[in-house]
């Protein structure tokens, strides 16, 4: 299986388990408010990888690498 078919699949899991509860959709709207910039999208996917309340931060790989270096 290539990598965009498991990025789908970890994509279509996590929409299953958002819609699932009144409390996971509001869950992950809370995390589409606090990174108001980045699209739907990329939030599913950050909810899908931790917990939304612990999804508090988002950047890029190279913002973190700067960070890391600090």
């Amino acid at each position: 299986m290539g990598v965009d078919m498991k990025v789908k699949a970890i994509y279509d899991s996590e929409i299953g388990n958002i819609t699932r509860s009144e409390k996971n959709w509001k869950d992950v709207l809370k995390v589409a408010g606090q990174l108001y910039r980045y699209e739907f999208d990329n939030i599913v996917m950050v909810t899908a990888q931790r917990p939304p309340e612990k999804s508090t931060l988002m950047a890029d790989y190279d913002t973190w690498k700067r960070w890391e270096d600090m």
